[in-house]
């Protein structure tokens, strides 16, 4: 049965999102409402890889109902603001009713859009840690680390499809609370790009939130030289207090190493 109902008189334009299994395998599909084709899109999200991770059937299902609720969610979401949108612009513009509209059939999307930022981090410090040199890889863990503790007390279950440009500046000035300096702020939005970049590359994320991102402006470092009444005043406290580091600093100093 066909009909014309106007966006007033239509409840709702979506699916909600259900675990399925056939021959193929397990699946979630839902149905998504396309305005520019005023029909559902069936949506198909792949699950055979994430049930050979789980142990059993029951750990397995408990994963999905978090992807589901998250999928029906922002399908509430999107119809809400799609509705209002309408109702704002056309409120009598005619559509055709959900429930008649025959279903277009599209491709898949990926599981991995519905990972946890939390559970995204462990996997890129995993695989930066094949690649990436000892050192380098202290600040790519520690900005992690960071990022890591500051989800768990604002926004723990996000996923890393969901992290938004506004997501992003709520971090960015929570660092800056912290009286950061601003290369260490311009060092996180370059480790931040860098996290996304690769989350997009491997289907996590679908943006990158901290492209564009402003850097702040940074001053030259201002050094001074340590003139000799000073070494002398430096050395003879160090042989009354720290005999040890006398030997260090003076190695460094006339060997004019840098120390990490």
């Amino acid at each position: 049965m066909c009909s014309t109902l106007t966006i007033l008189q239509t409840s709702a334009n979506y699916v909600p999102a259900e675990l399925r299994h056939d021959t193929n395998g397990w699946y979630i599909v839902y149905y998504a409402f396309n305005p520019i084709i005023e029909k559902l899109q069936m949506k198909r999200i792949k699950l055979n890889m994430l049930r050979k991770r789980c142990r059993s059937v029951l750990e397995f299902k408990v994963q999905v109902n978090d992807i589901i609720r998250t999928i029906d969610n922002q399908l509430r979401t999107d119809s809400v603001l799609y509705q209002q949108t309408m109702l704002a612009v056309t409120p009598a513009v005619p559509i055709a009713a959900t429930v008649a509209a025959k279903p277009v059939m599209t491709g898949g999307e990926n599981i991995r859009y519905y990972k946890t930022l939390d559970e995204v981090m462990i996997i890129y410090i995993n695989e930066k840690t094949k690649e990436l040199r000892r050192n380098t890889l202290v600040s790519y863990k520690s900005f992690c680390n960071m990022m890591r503790r500051w989800l768990t007390n604002n926004y723990p279950q996000i996923k890393a499809s969901q992290f938004t440009h506004a997501h992003t500046i709520e971090f960015l000035d929570s660092m800056s609370e912290k009286n950061i300096n601003p290369s260490t702020y311009n060092n996180m939005i370059r480790l931040g790009s860098a996290l996304f970049v690769w989350a997009k590359e491997k289907c996590y994320a679908r943006e990158n939130p901290f492209e564009g991102h402003k850097r702040r402006r940074t001053h030259e470092k201002k050094r001074t030289i340590i003139t000799p009444e000073h070494q002398q005043l430096i050395d003879q406290w160090f042989a009354e207090n720290r005999p040890f580091m006398r030997i260090v600093c003076r190695m460094v100093y006339t060997s004019l190493l840098r120390p990490i």
